[in-house]
């Protein structure tokens, strides 16, 4: 129940038990129905609603919102891939598959929904099937050939294939300048080879696109603590748990603040 059914209960609680007023039971329910504004809530209100809530990190309140909606609309592949998205989110790879499929079947956006669910065999582990299933489409966008070729790279270089994980980031650089995360991608693989002229020039290109991009504060924050620069890690971390509250990048970014401040005494 929301906050306002809670306290309109509540308050009915009081005056039943004071008896000092006699509401008509259809005034009374009357009220409780405008305090509850999902029954009413169209589906595309609910979809907007689960947006605004993943993008202000509150990760399982979105979900919530996607299941409203799916319980007026079974049908509807935006509710269905954005669903499987928070999933993803949350690191649950299983139940991302299942409603990323579904997604697919009912129509879905084909490129997110592809990313997605190479997103979802990234978290399982399954990097061969990333490069042998996700190839990059010639008639995708500039935006879903970097985010395609990004985690291409990602999936070569948890195989150990370094250059070729490069070569993939710096083609989705060069796909699309403004992603965010081959640059970070790039950067991490630079500190790796001890390129850090290349890993700093990358993260001063990535924060001139997008200084709130968690990936690129993660990362900020693990250069500072290599640098034992311990409170400065800590901003970084605490910059993430802003858009990120109950998901993995969030838990990760506590667990960074943790170190920081342990290591710091």
């Amino acid at each position: 129940m929301t906050h306002r059914l809670v306290v309109a209960l509540q308050r009915l609680a009081m005056v039943a038990r004071t008896g000092r007023y006699a509401l008509p039971l259809a005034i009374l329910l009357a009220a409780l129905a405008a305090c509850d504004p999902r029954g009413s809530a169209s589906v595309e209100q609910l979809l907007k609603r689960s947006q605004e809530q993943r993008a202000a990190g509150n990760i399982r309140a979105s979900i919530i919102e996607l299941k409203n909606a799916l319980q007026k609309d079974p049908k509807n592949a935006t509710a269905r891939l954005l669903l499987g998205q928070t999933f993803i989110d949350l690191g649950d790879a299983a139940s991302a598959e299942i409603e990323l499929k579904r997604a697919q079947e009912l129509g879905a956006d084909a490129g997110k929904a592809a990313i997605s669910l190479g997103e979802v065999k990234v978290l399982q582990g399954r990097f061969d099937q990333v490069l042998r299933e996700l190839p990059v489409p010639d008639s995708a966008s500039p935006e879903v050939k970097a985010a395609i070729l990004e985690l291409r790279a990602r999936a070569h270089l948890a195989l150990g294939q370094r250059v070729q994980a490069e070569e993939a980031f710096k083609t989705a650089i060069e796909t699309d300048a403004k992603a965010v995360e081959p640059l970070v991608g790039a950067a991490r693989l630079a500190m790796a080879k001890g390129g850090t002229e290349a890993a700093n020039d990358y993260i001063a290109r990535a924060a001139a696109i997008a200084p709130d991009n968690a990936k690129l504060l993660a990362l900020q924050g693990e250069l500072a603590f290599l640098k034992k620069d311990f409170e400065g890690a800590e901003t970084f971390y605490k910059q993430v748990l802003k858009s990120h509250k109950d998901d993995i990048t969030g838990f990760n970014a506590q667990l960074g603040i943790a170190r920081a401040q342990l290591a710091s005494g």
